[in-house]
């Protein structure tokens, strides 16, 4: 069901941050602003979260993000096509460290 999504991606989130993860990258995030509430915690101003979907998605998501933020941690917002190009060729494009234990959900 969605709720056991929403409650898994929680868990899995957070038992990232505790094991001390700096990176969560988020494929097909879509609309879901699951990633702002951690982002908005001053303790995690290390941790930066990655959010790729299309293009078309992403840029609508950025007026919504614009709204919400401003946030204490990096969320990076990339328009792309996982179907064109690899994912660290999407990833390239902003801060990634591909070197960083990251979470990817």
């Amino acid at each position: 069901s969605l709720c056991d999504r929403l409650r898994f991606f929680d868990a899995y989130i957070q038992t990232s941050i505790d094991k001390g993860l700096k990176q969560i990258v988020y494929f097909g995030s879509g609309y879901d602003t699951k990633a702002y509430p951690y982002a908005k915690d001053g303790g995690l101003a290390d941790t930066s979260f990655f959010e790729l979907d299309l293009p078309d998605v992403i840029a609508s998501k950025r007026v919504i993000a614009d709204r919400l933020g401003p946030f204490t941690s990096p969320v990076h917002l990339l328009g792309g096509d996982l179907t064109k190009g690899s994912v660290y060729e999407h990833l390239s494009s902003s801060p990634f460290k591909a070197d960083e234990r990251t979470a990817f959900l």
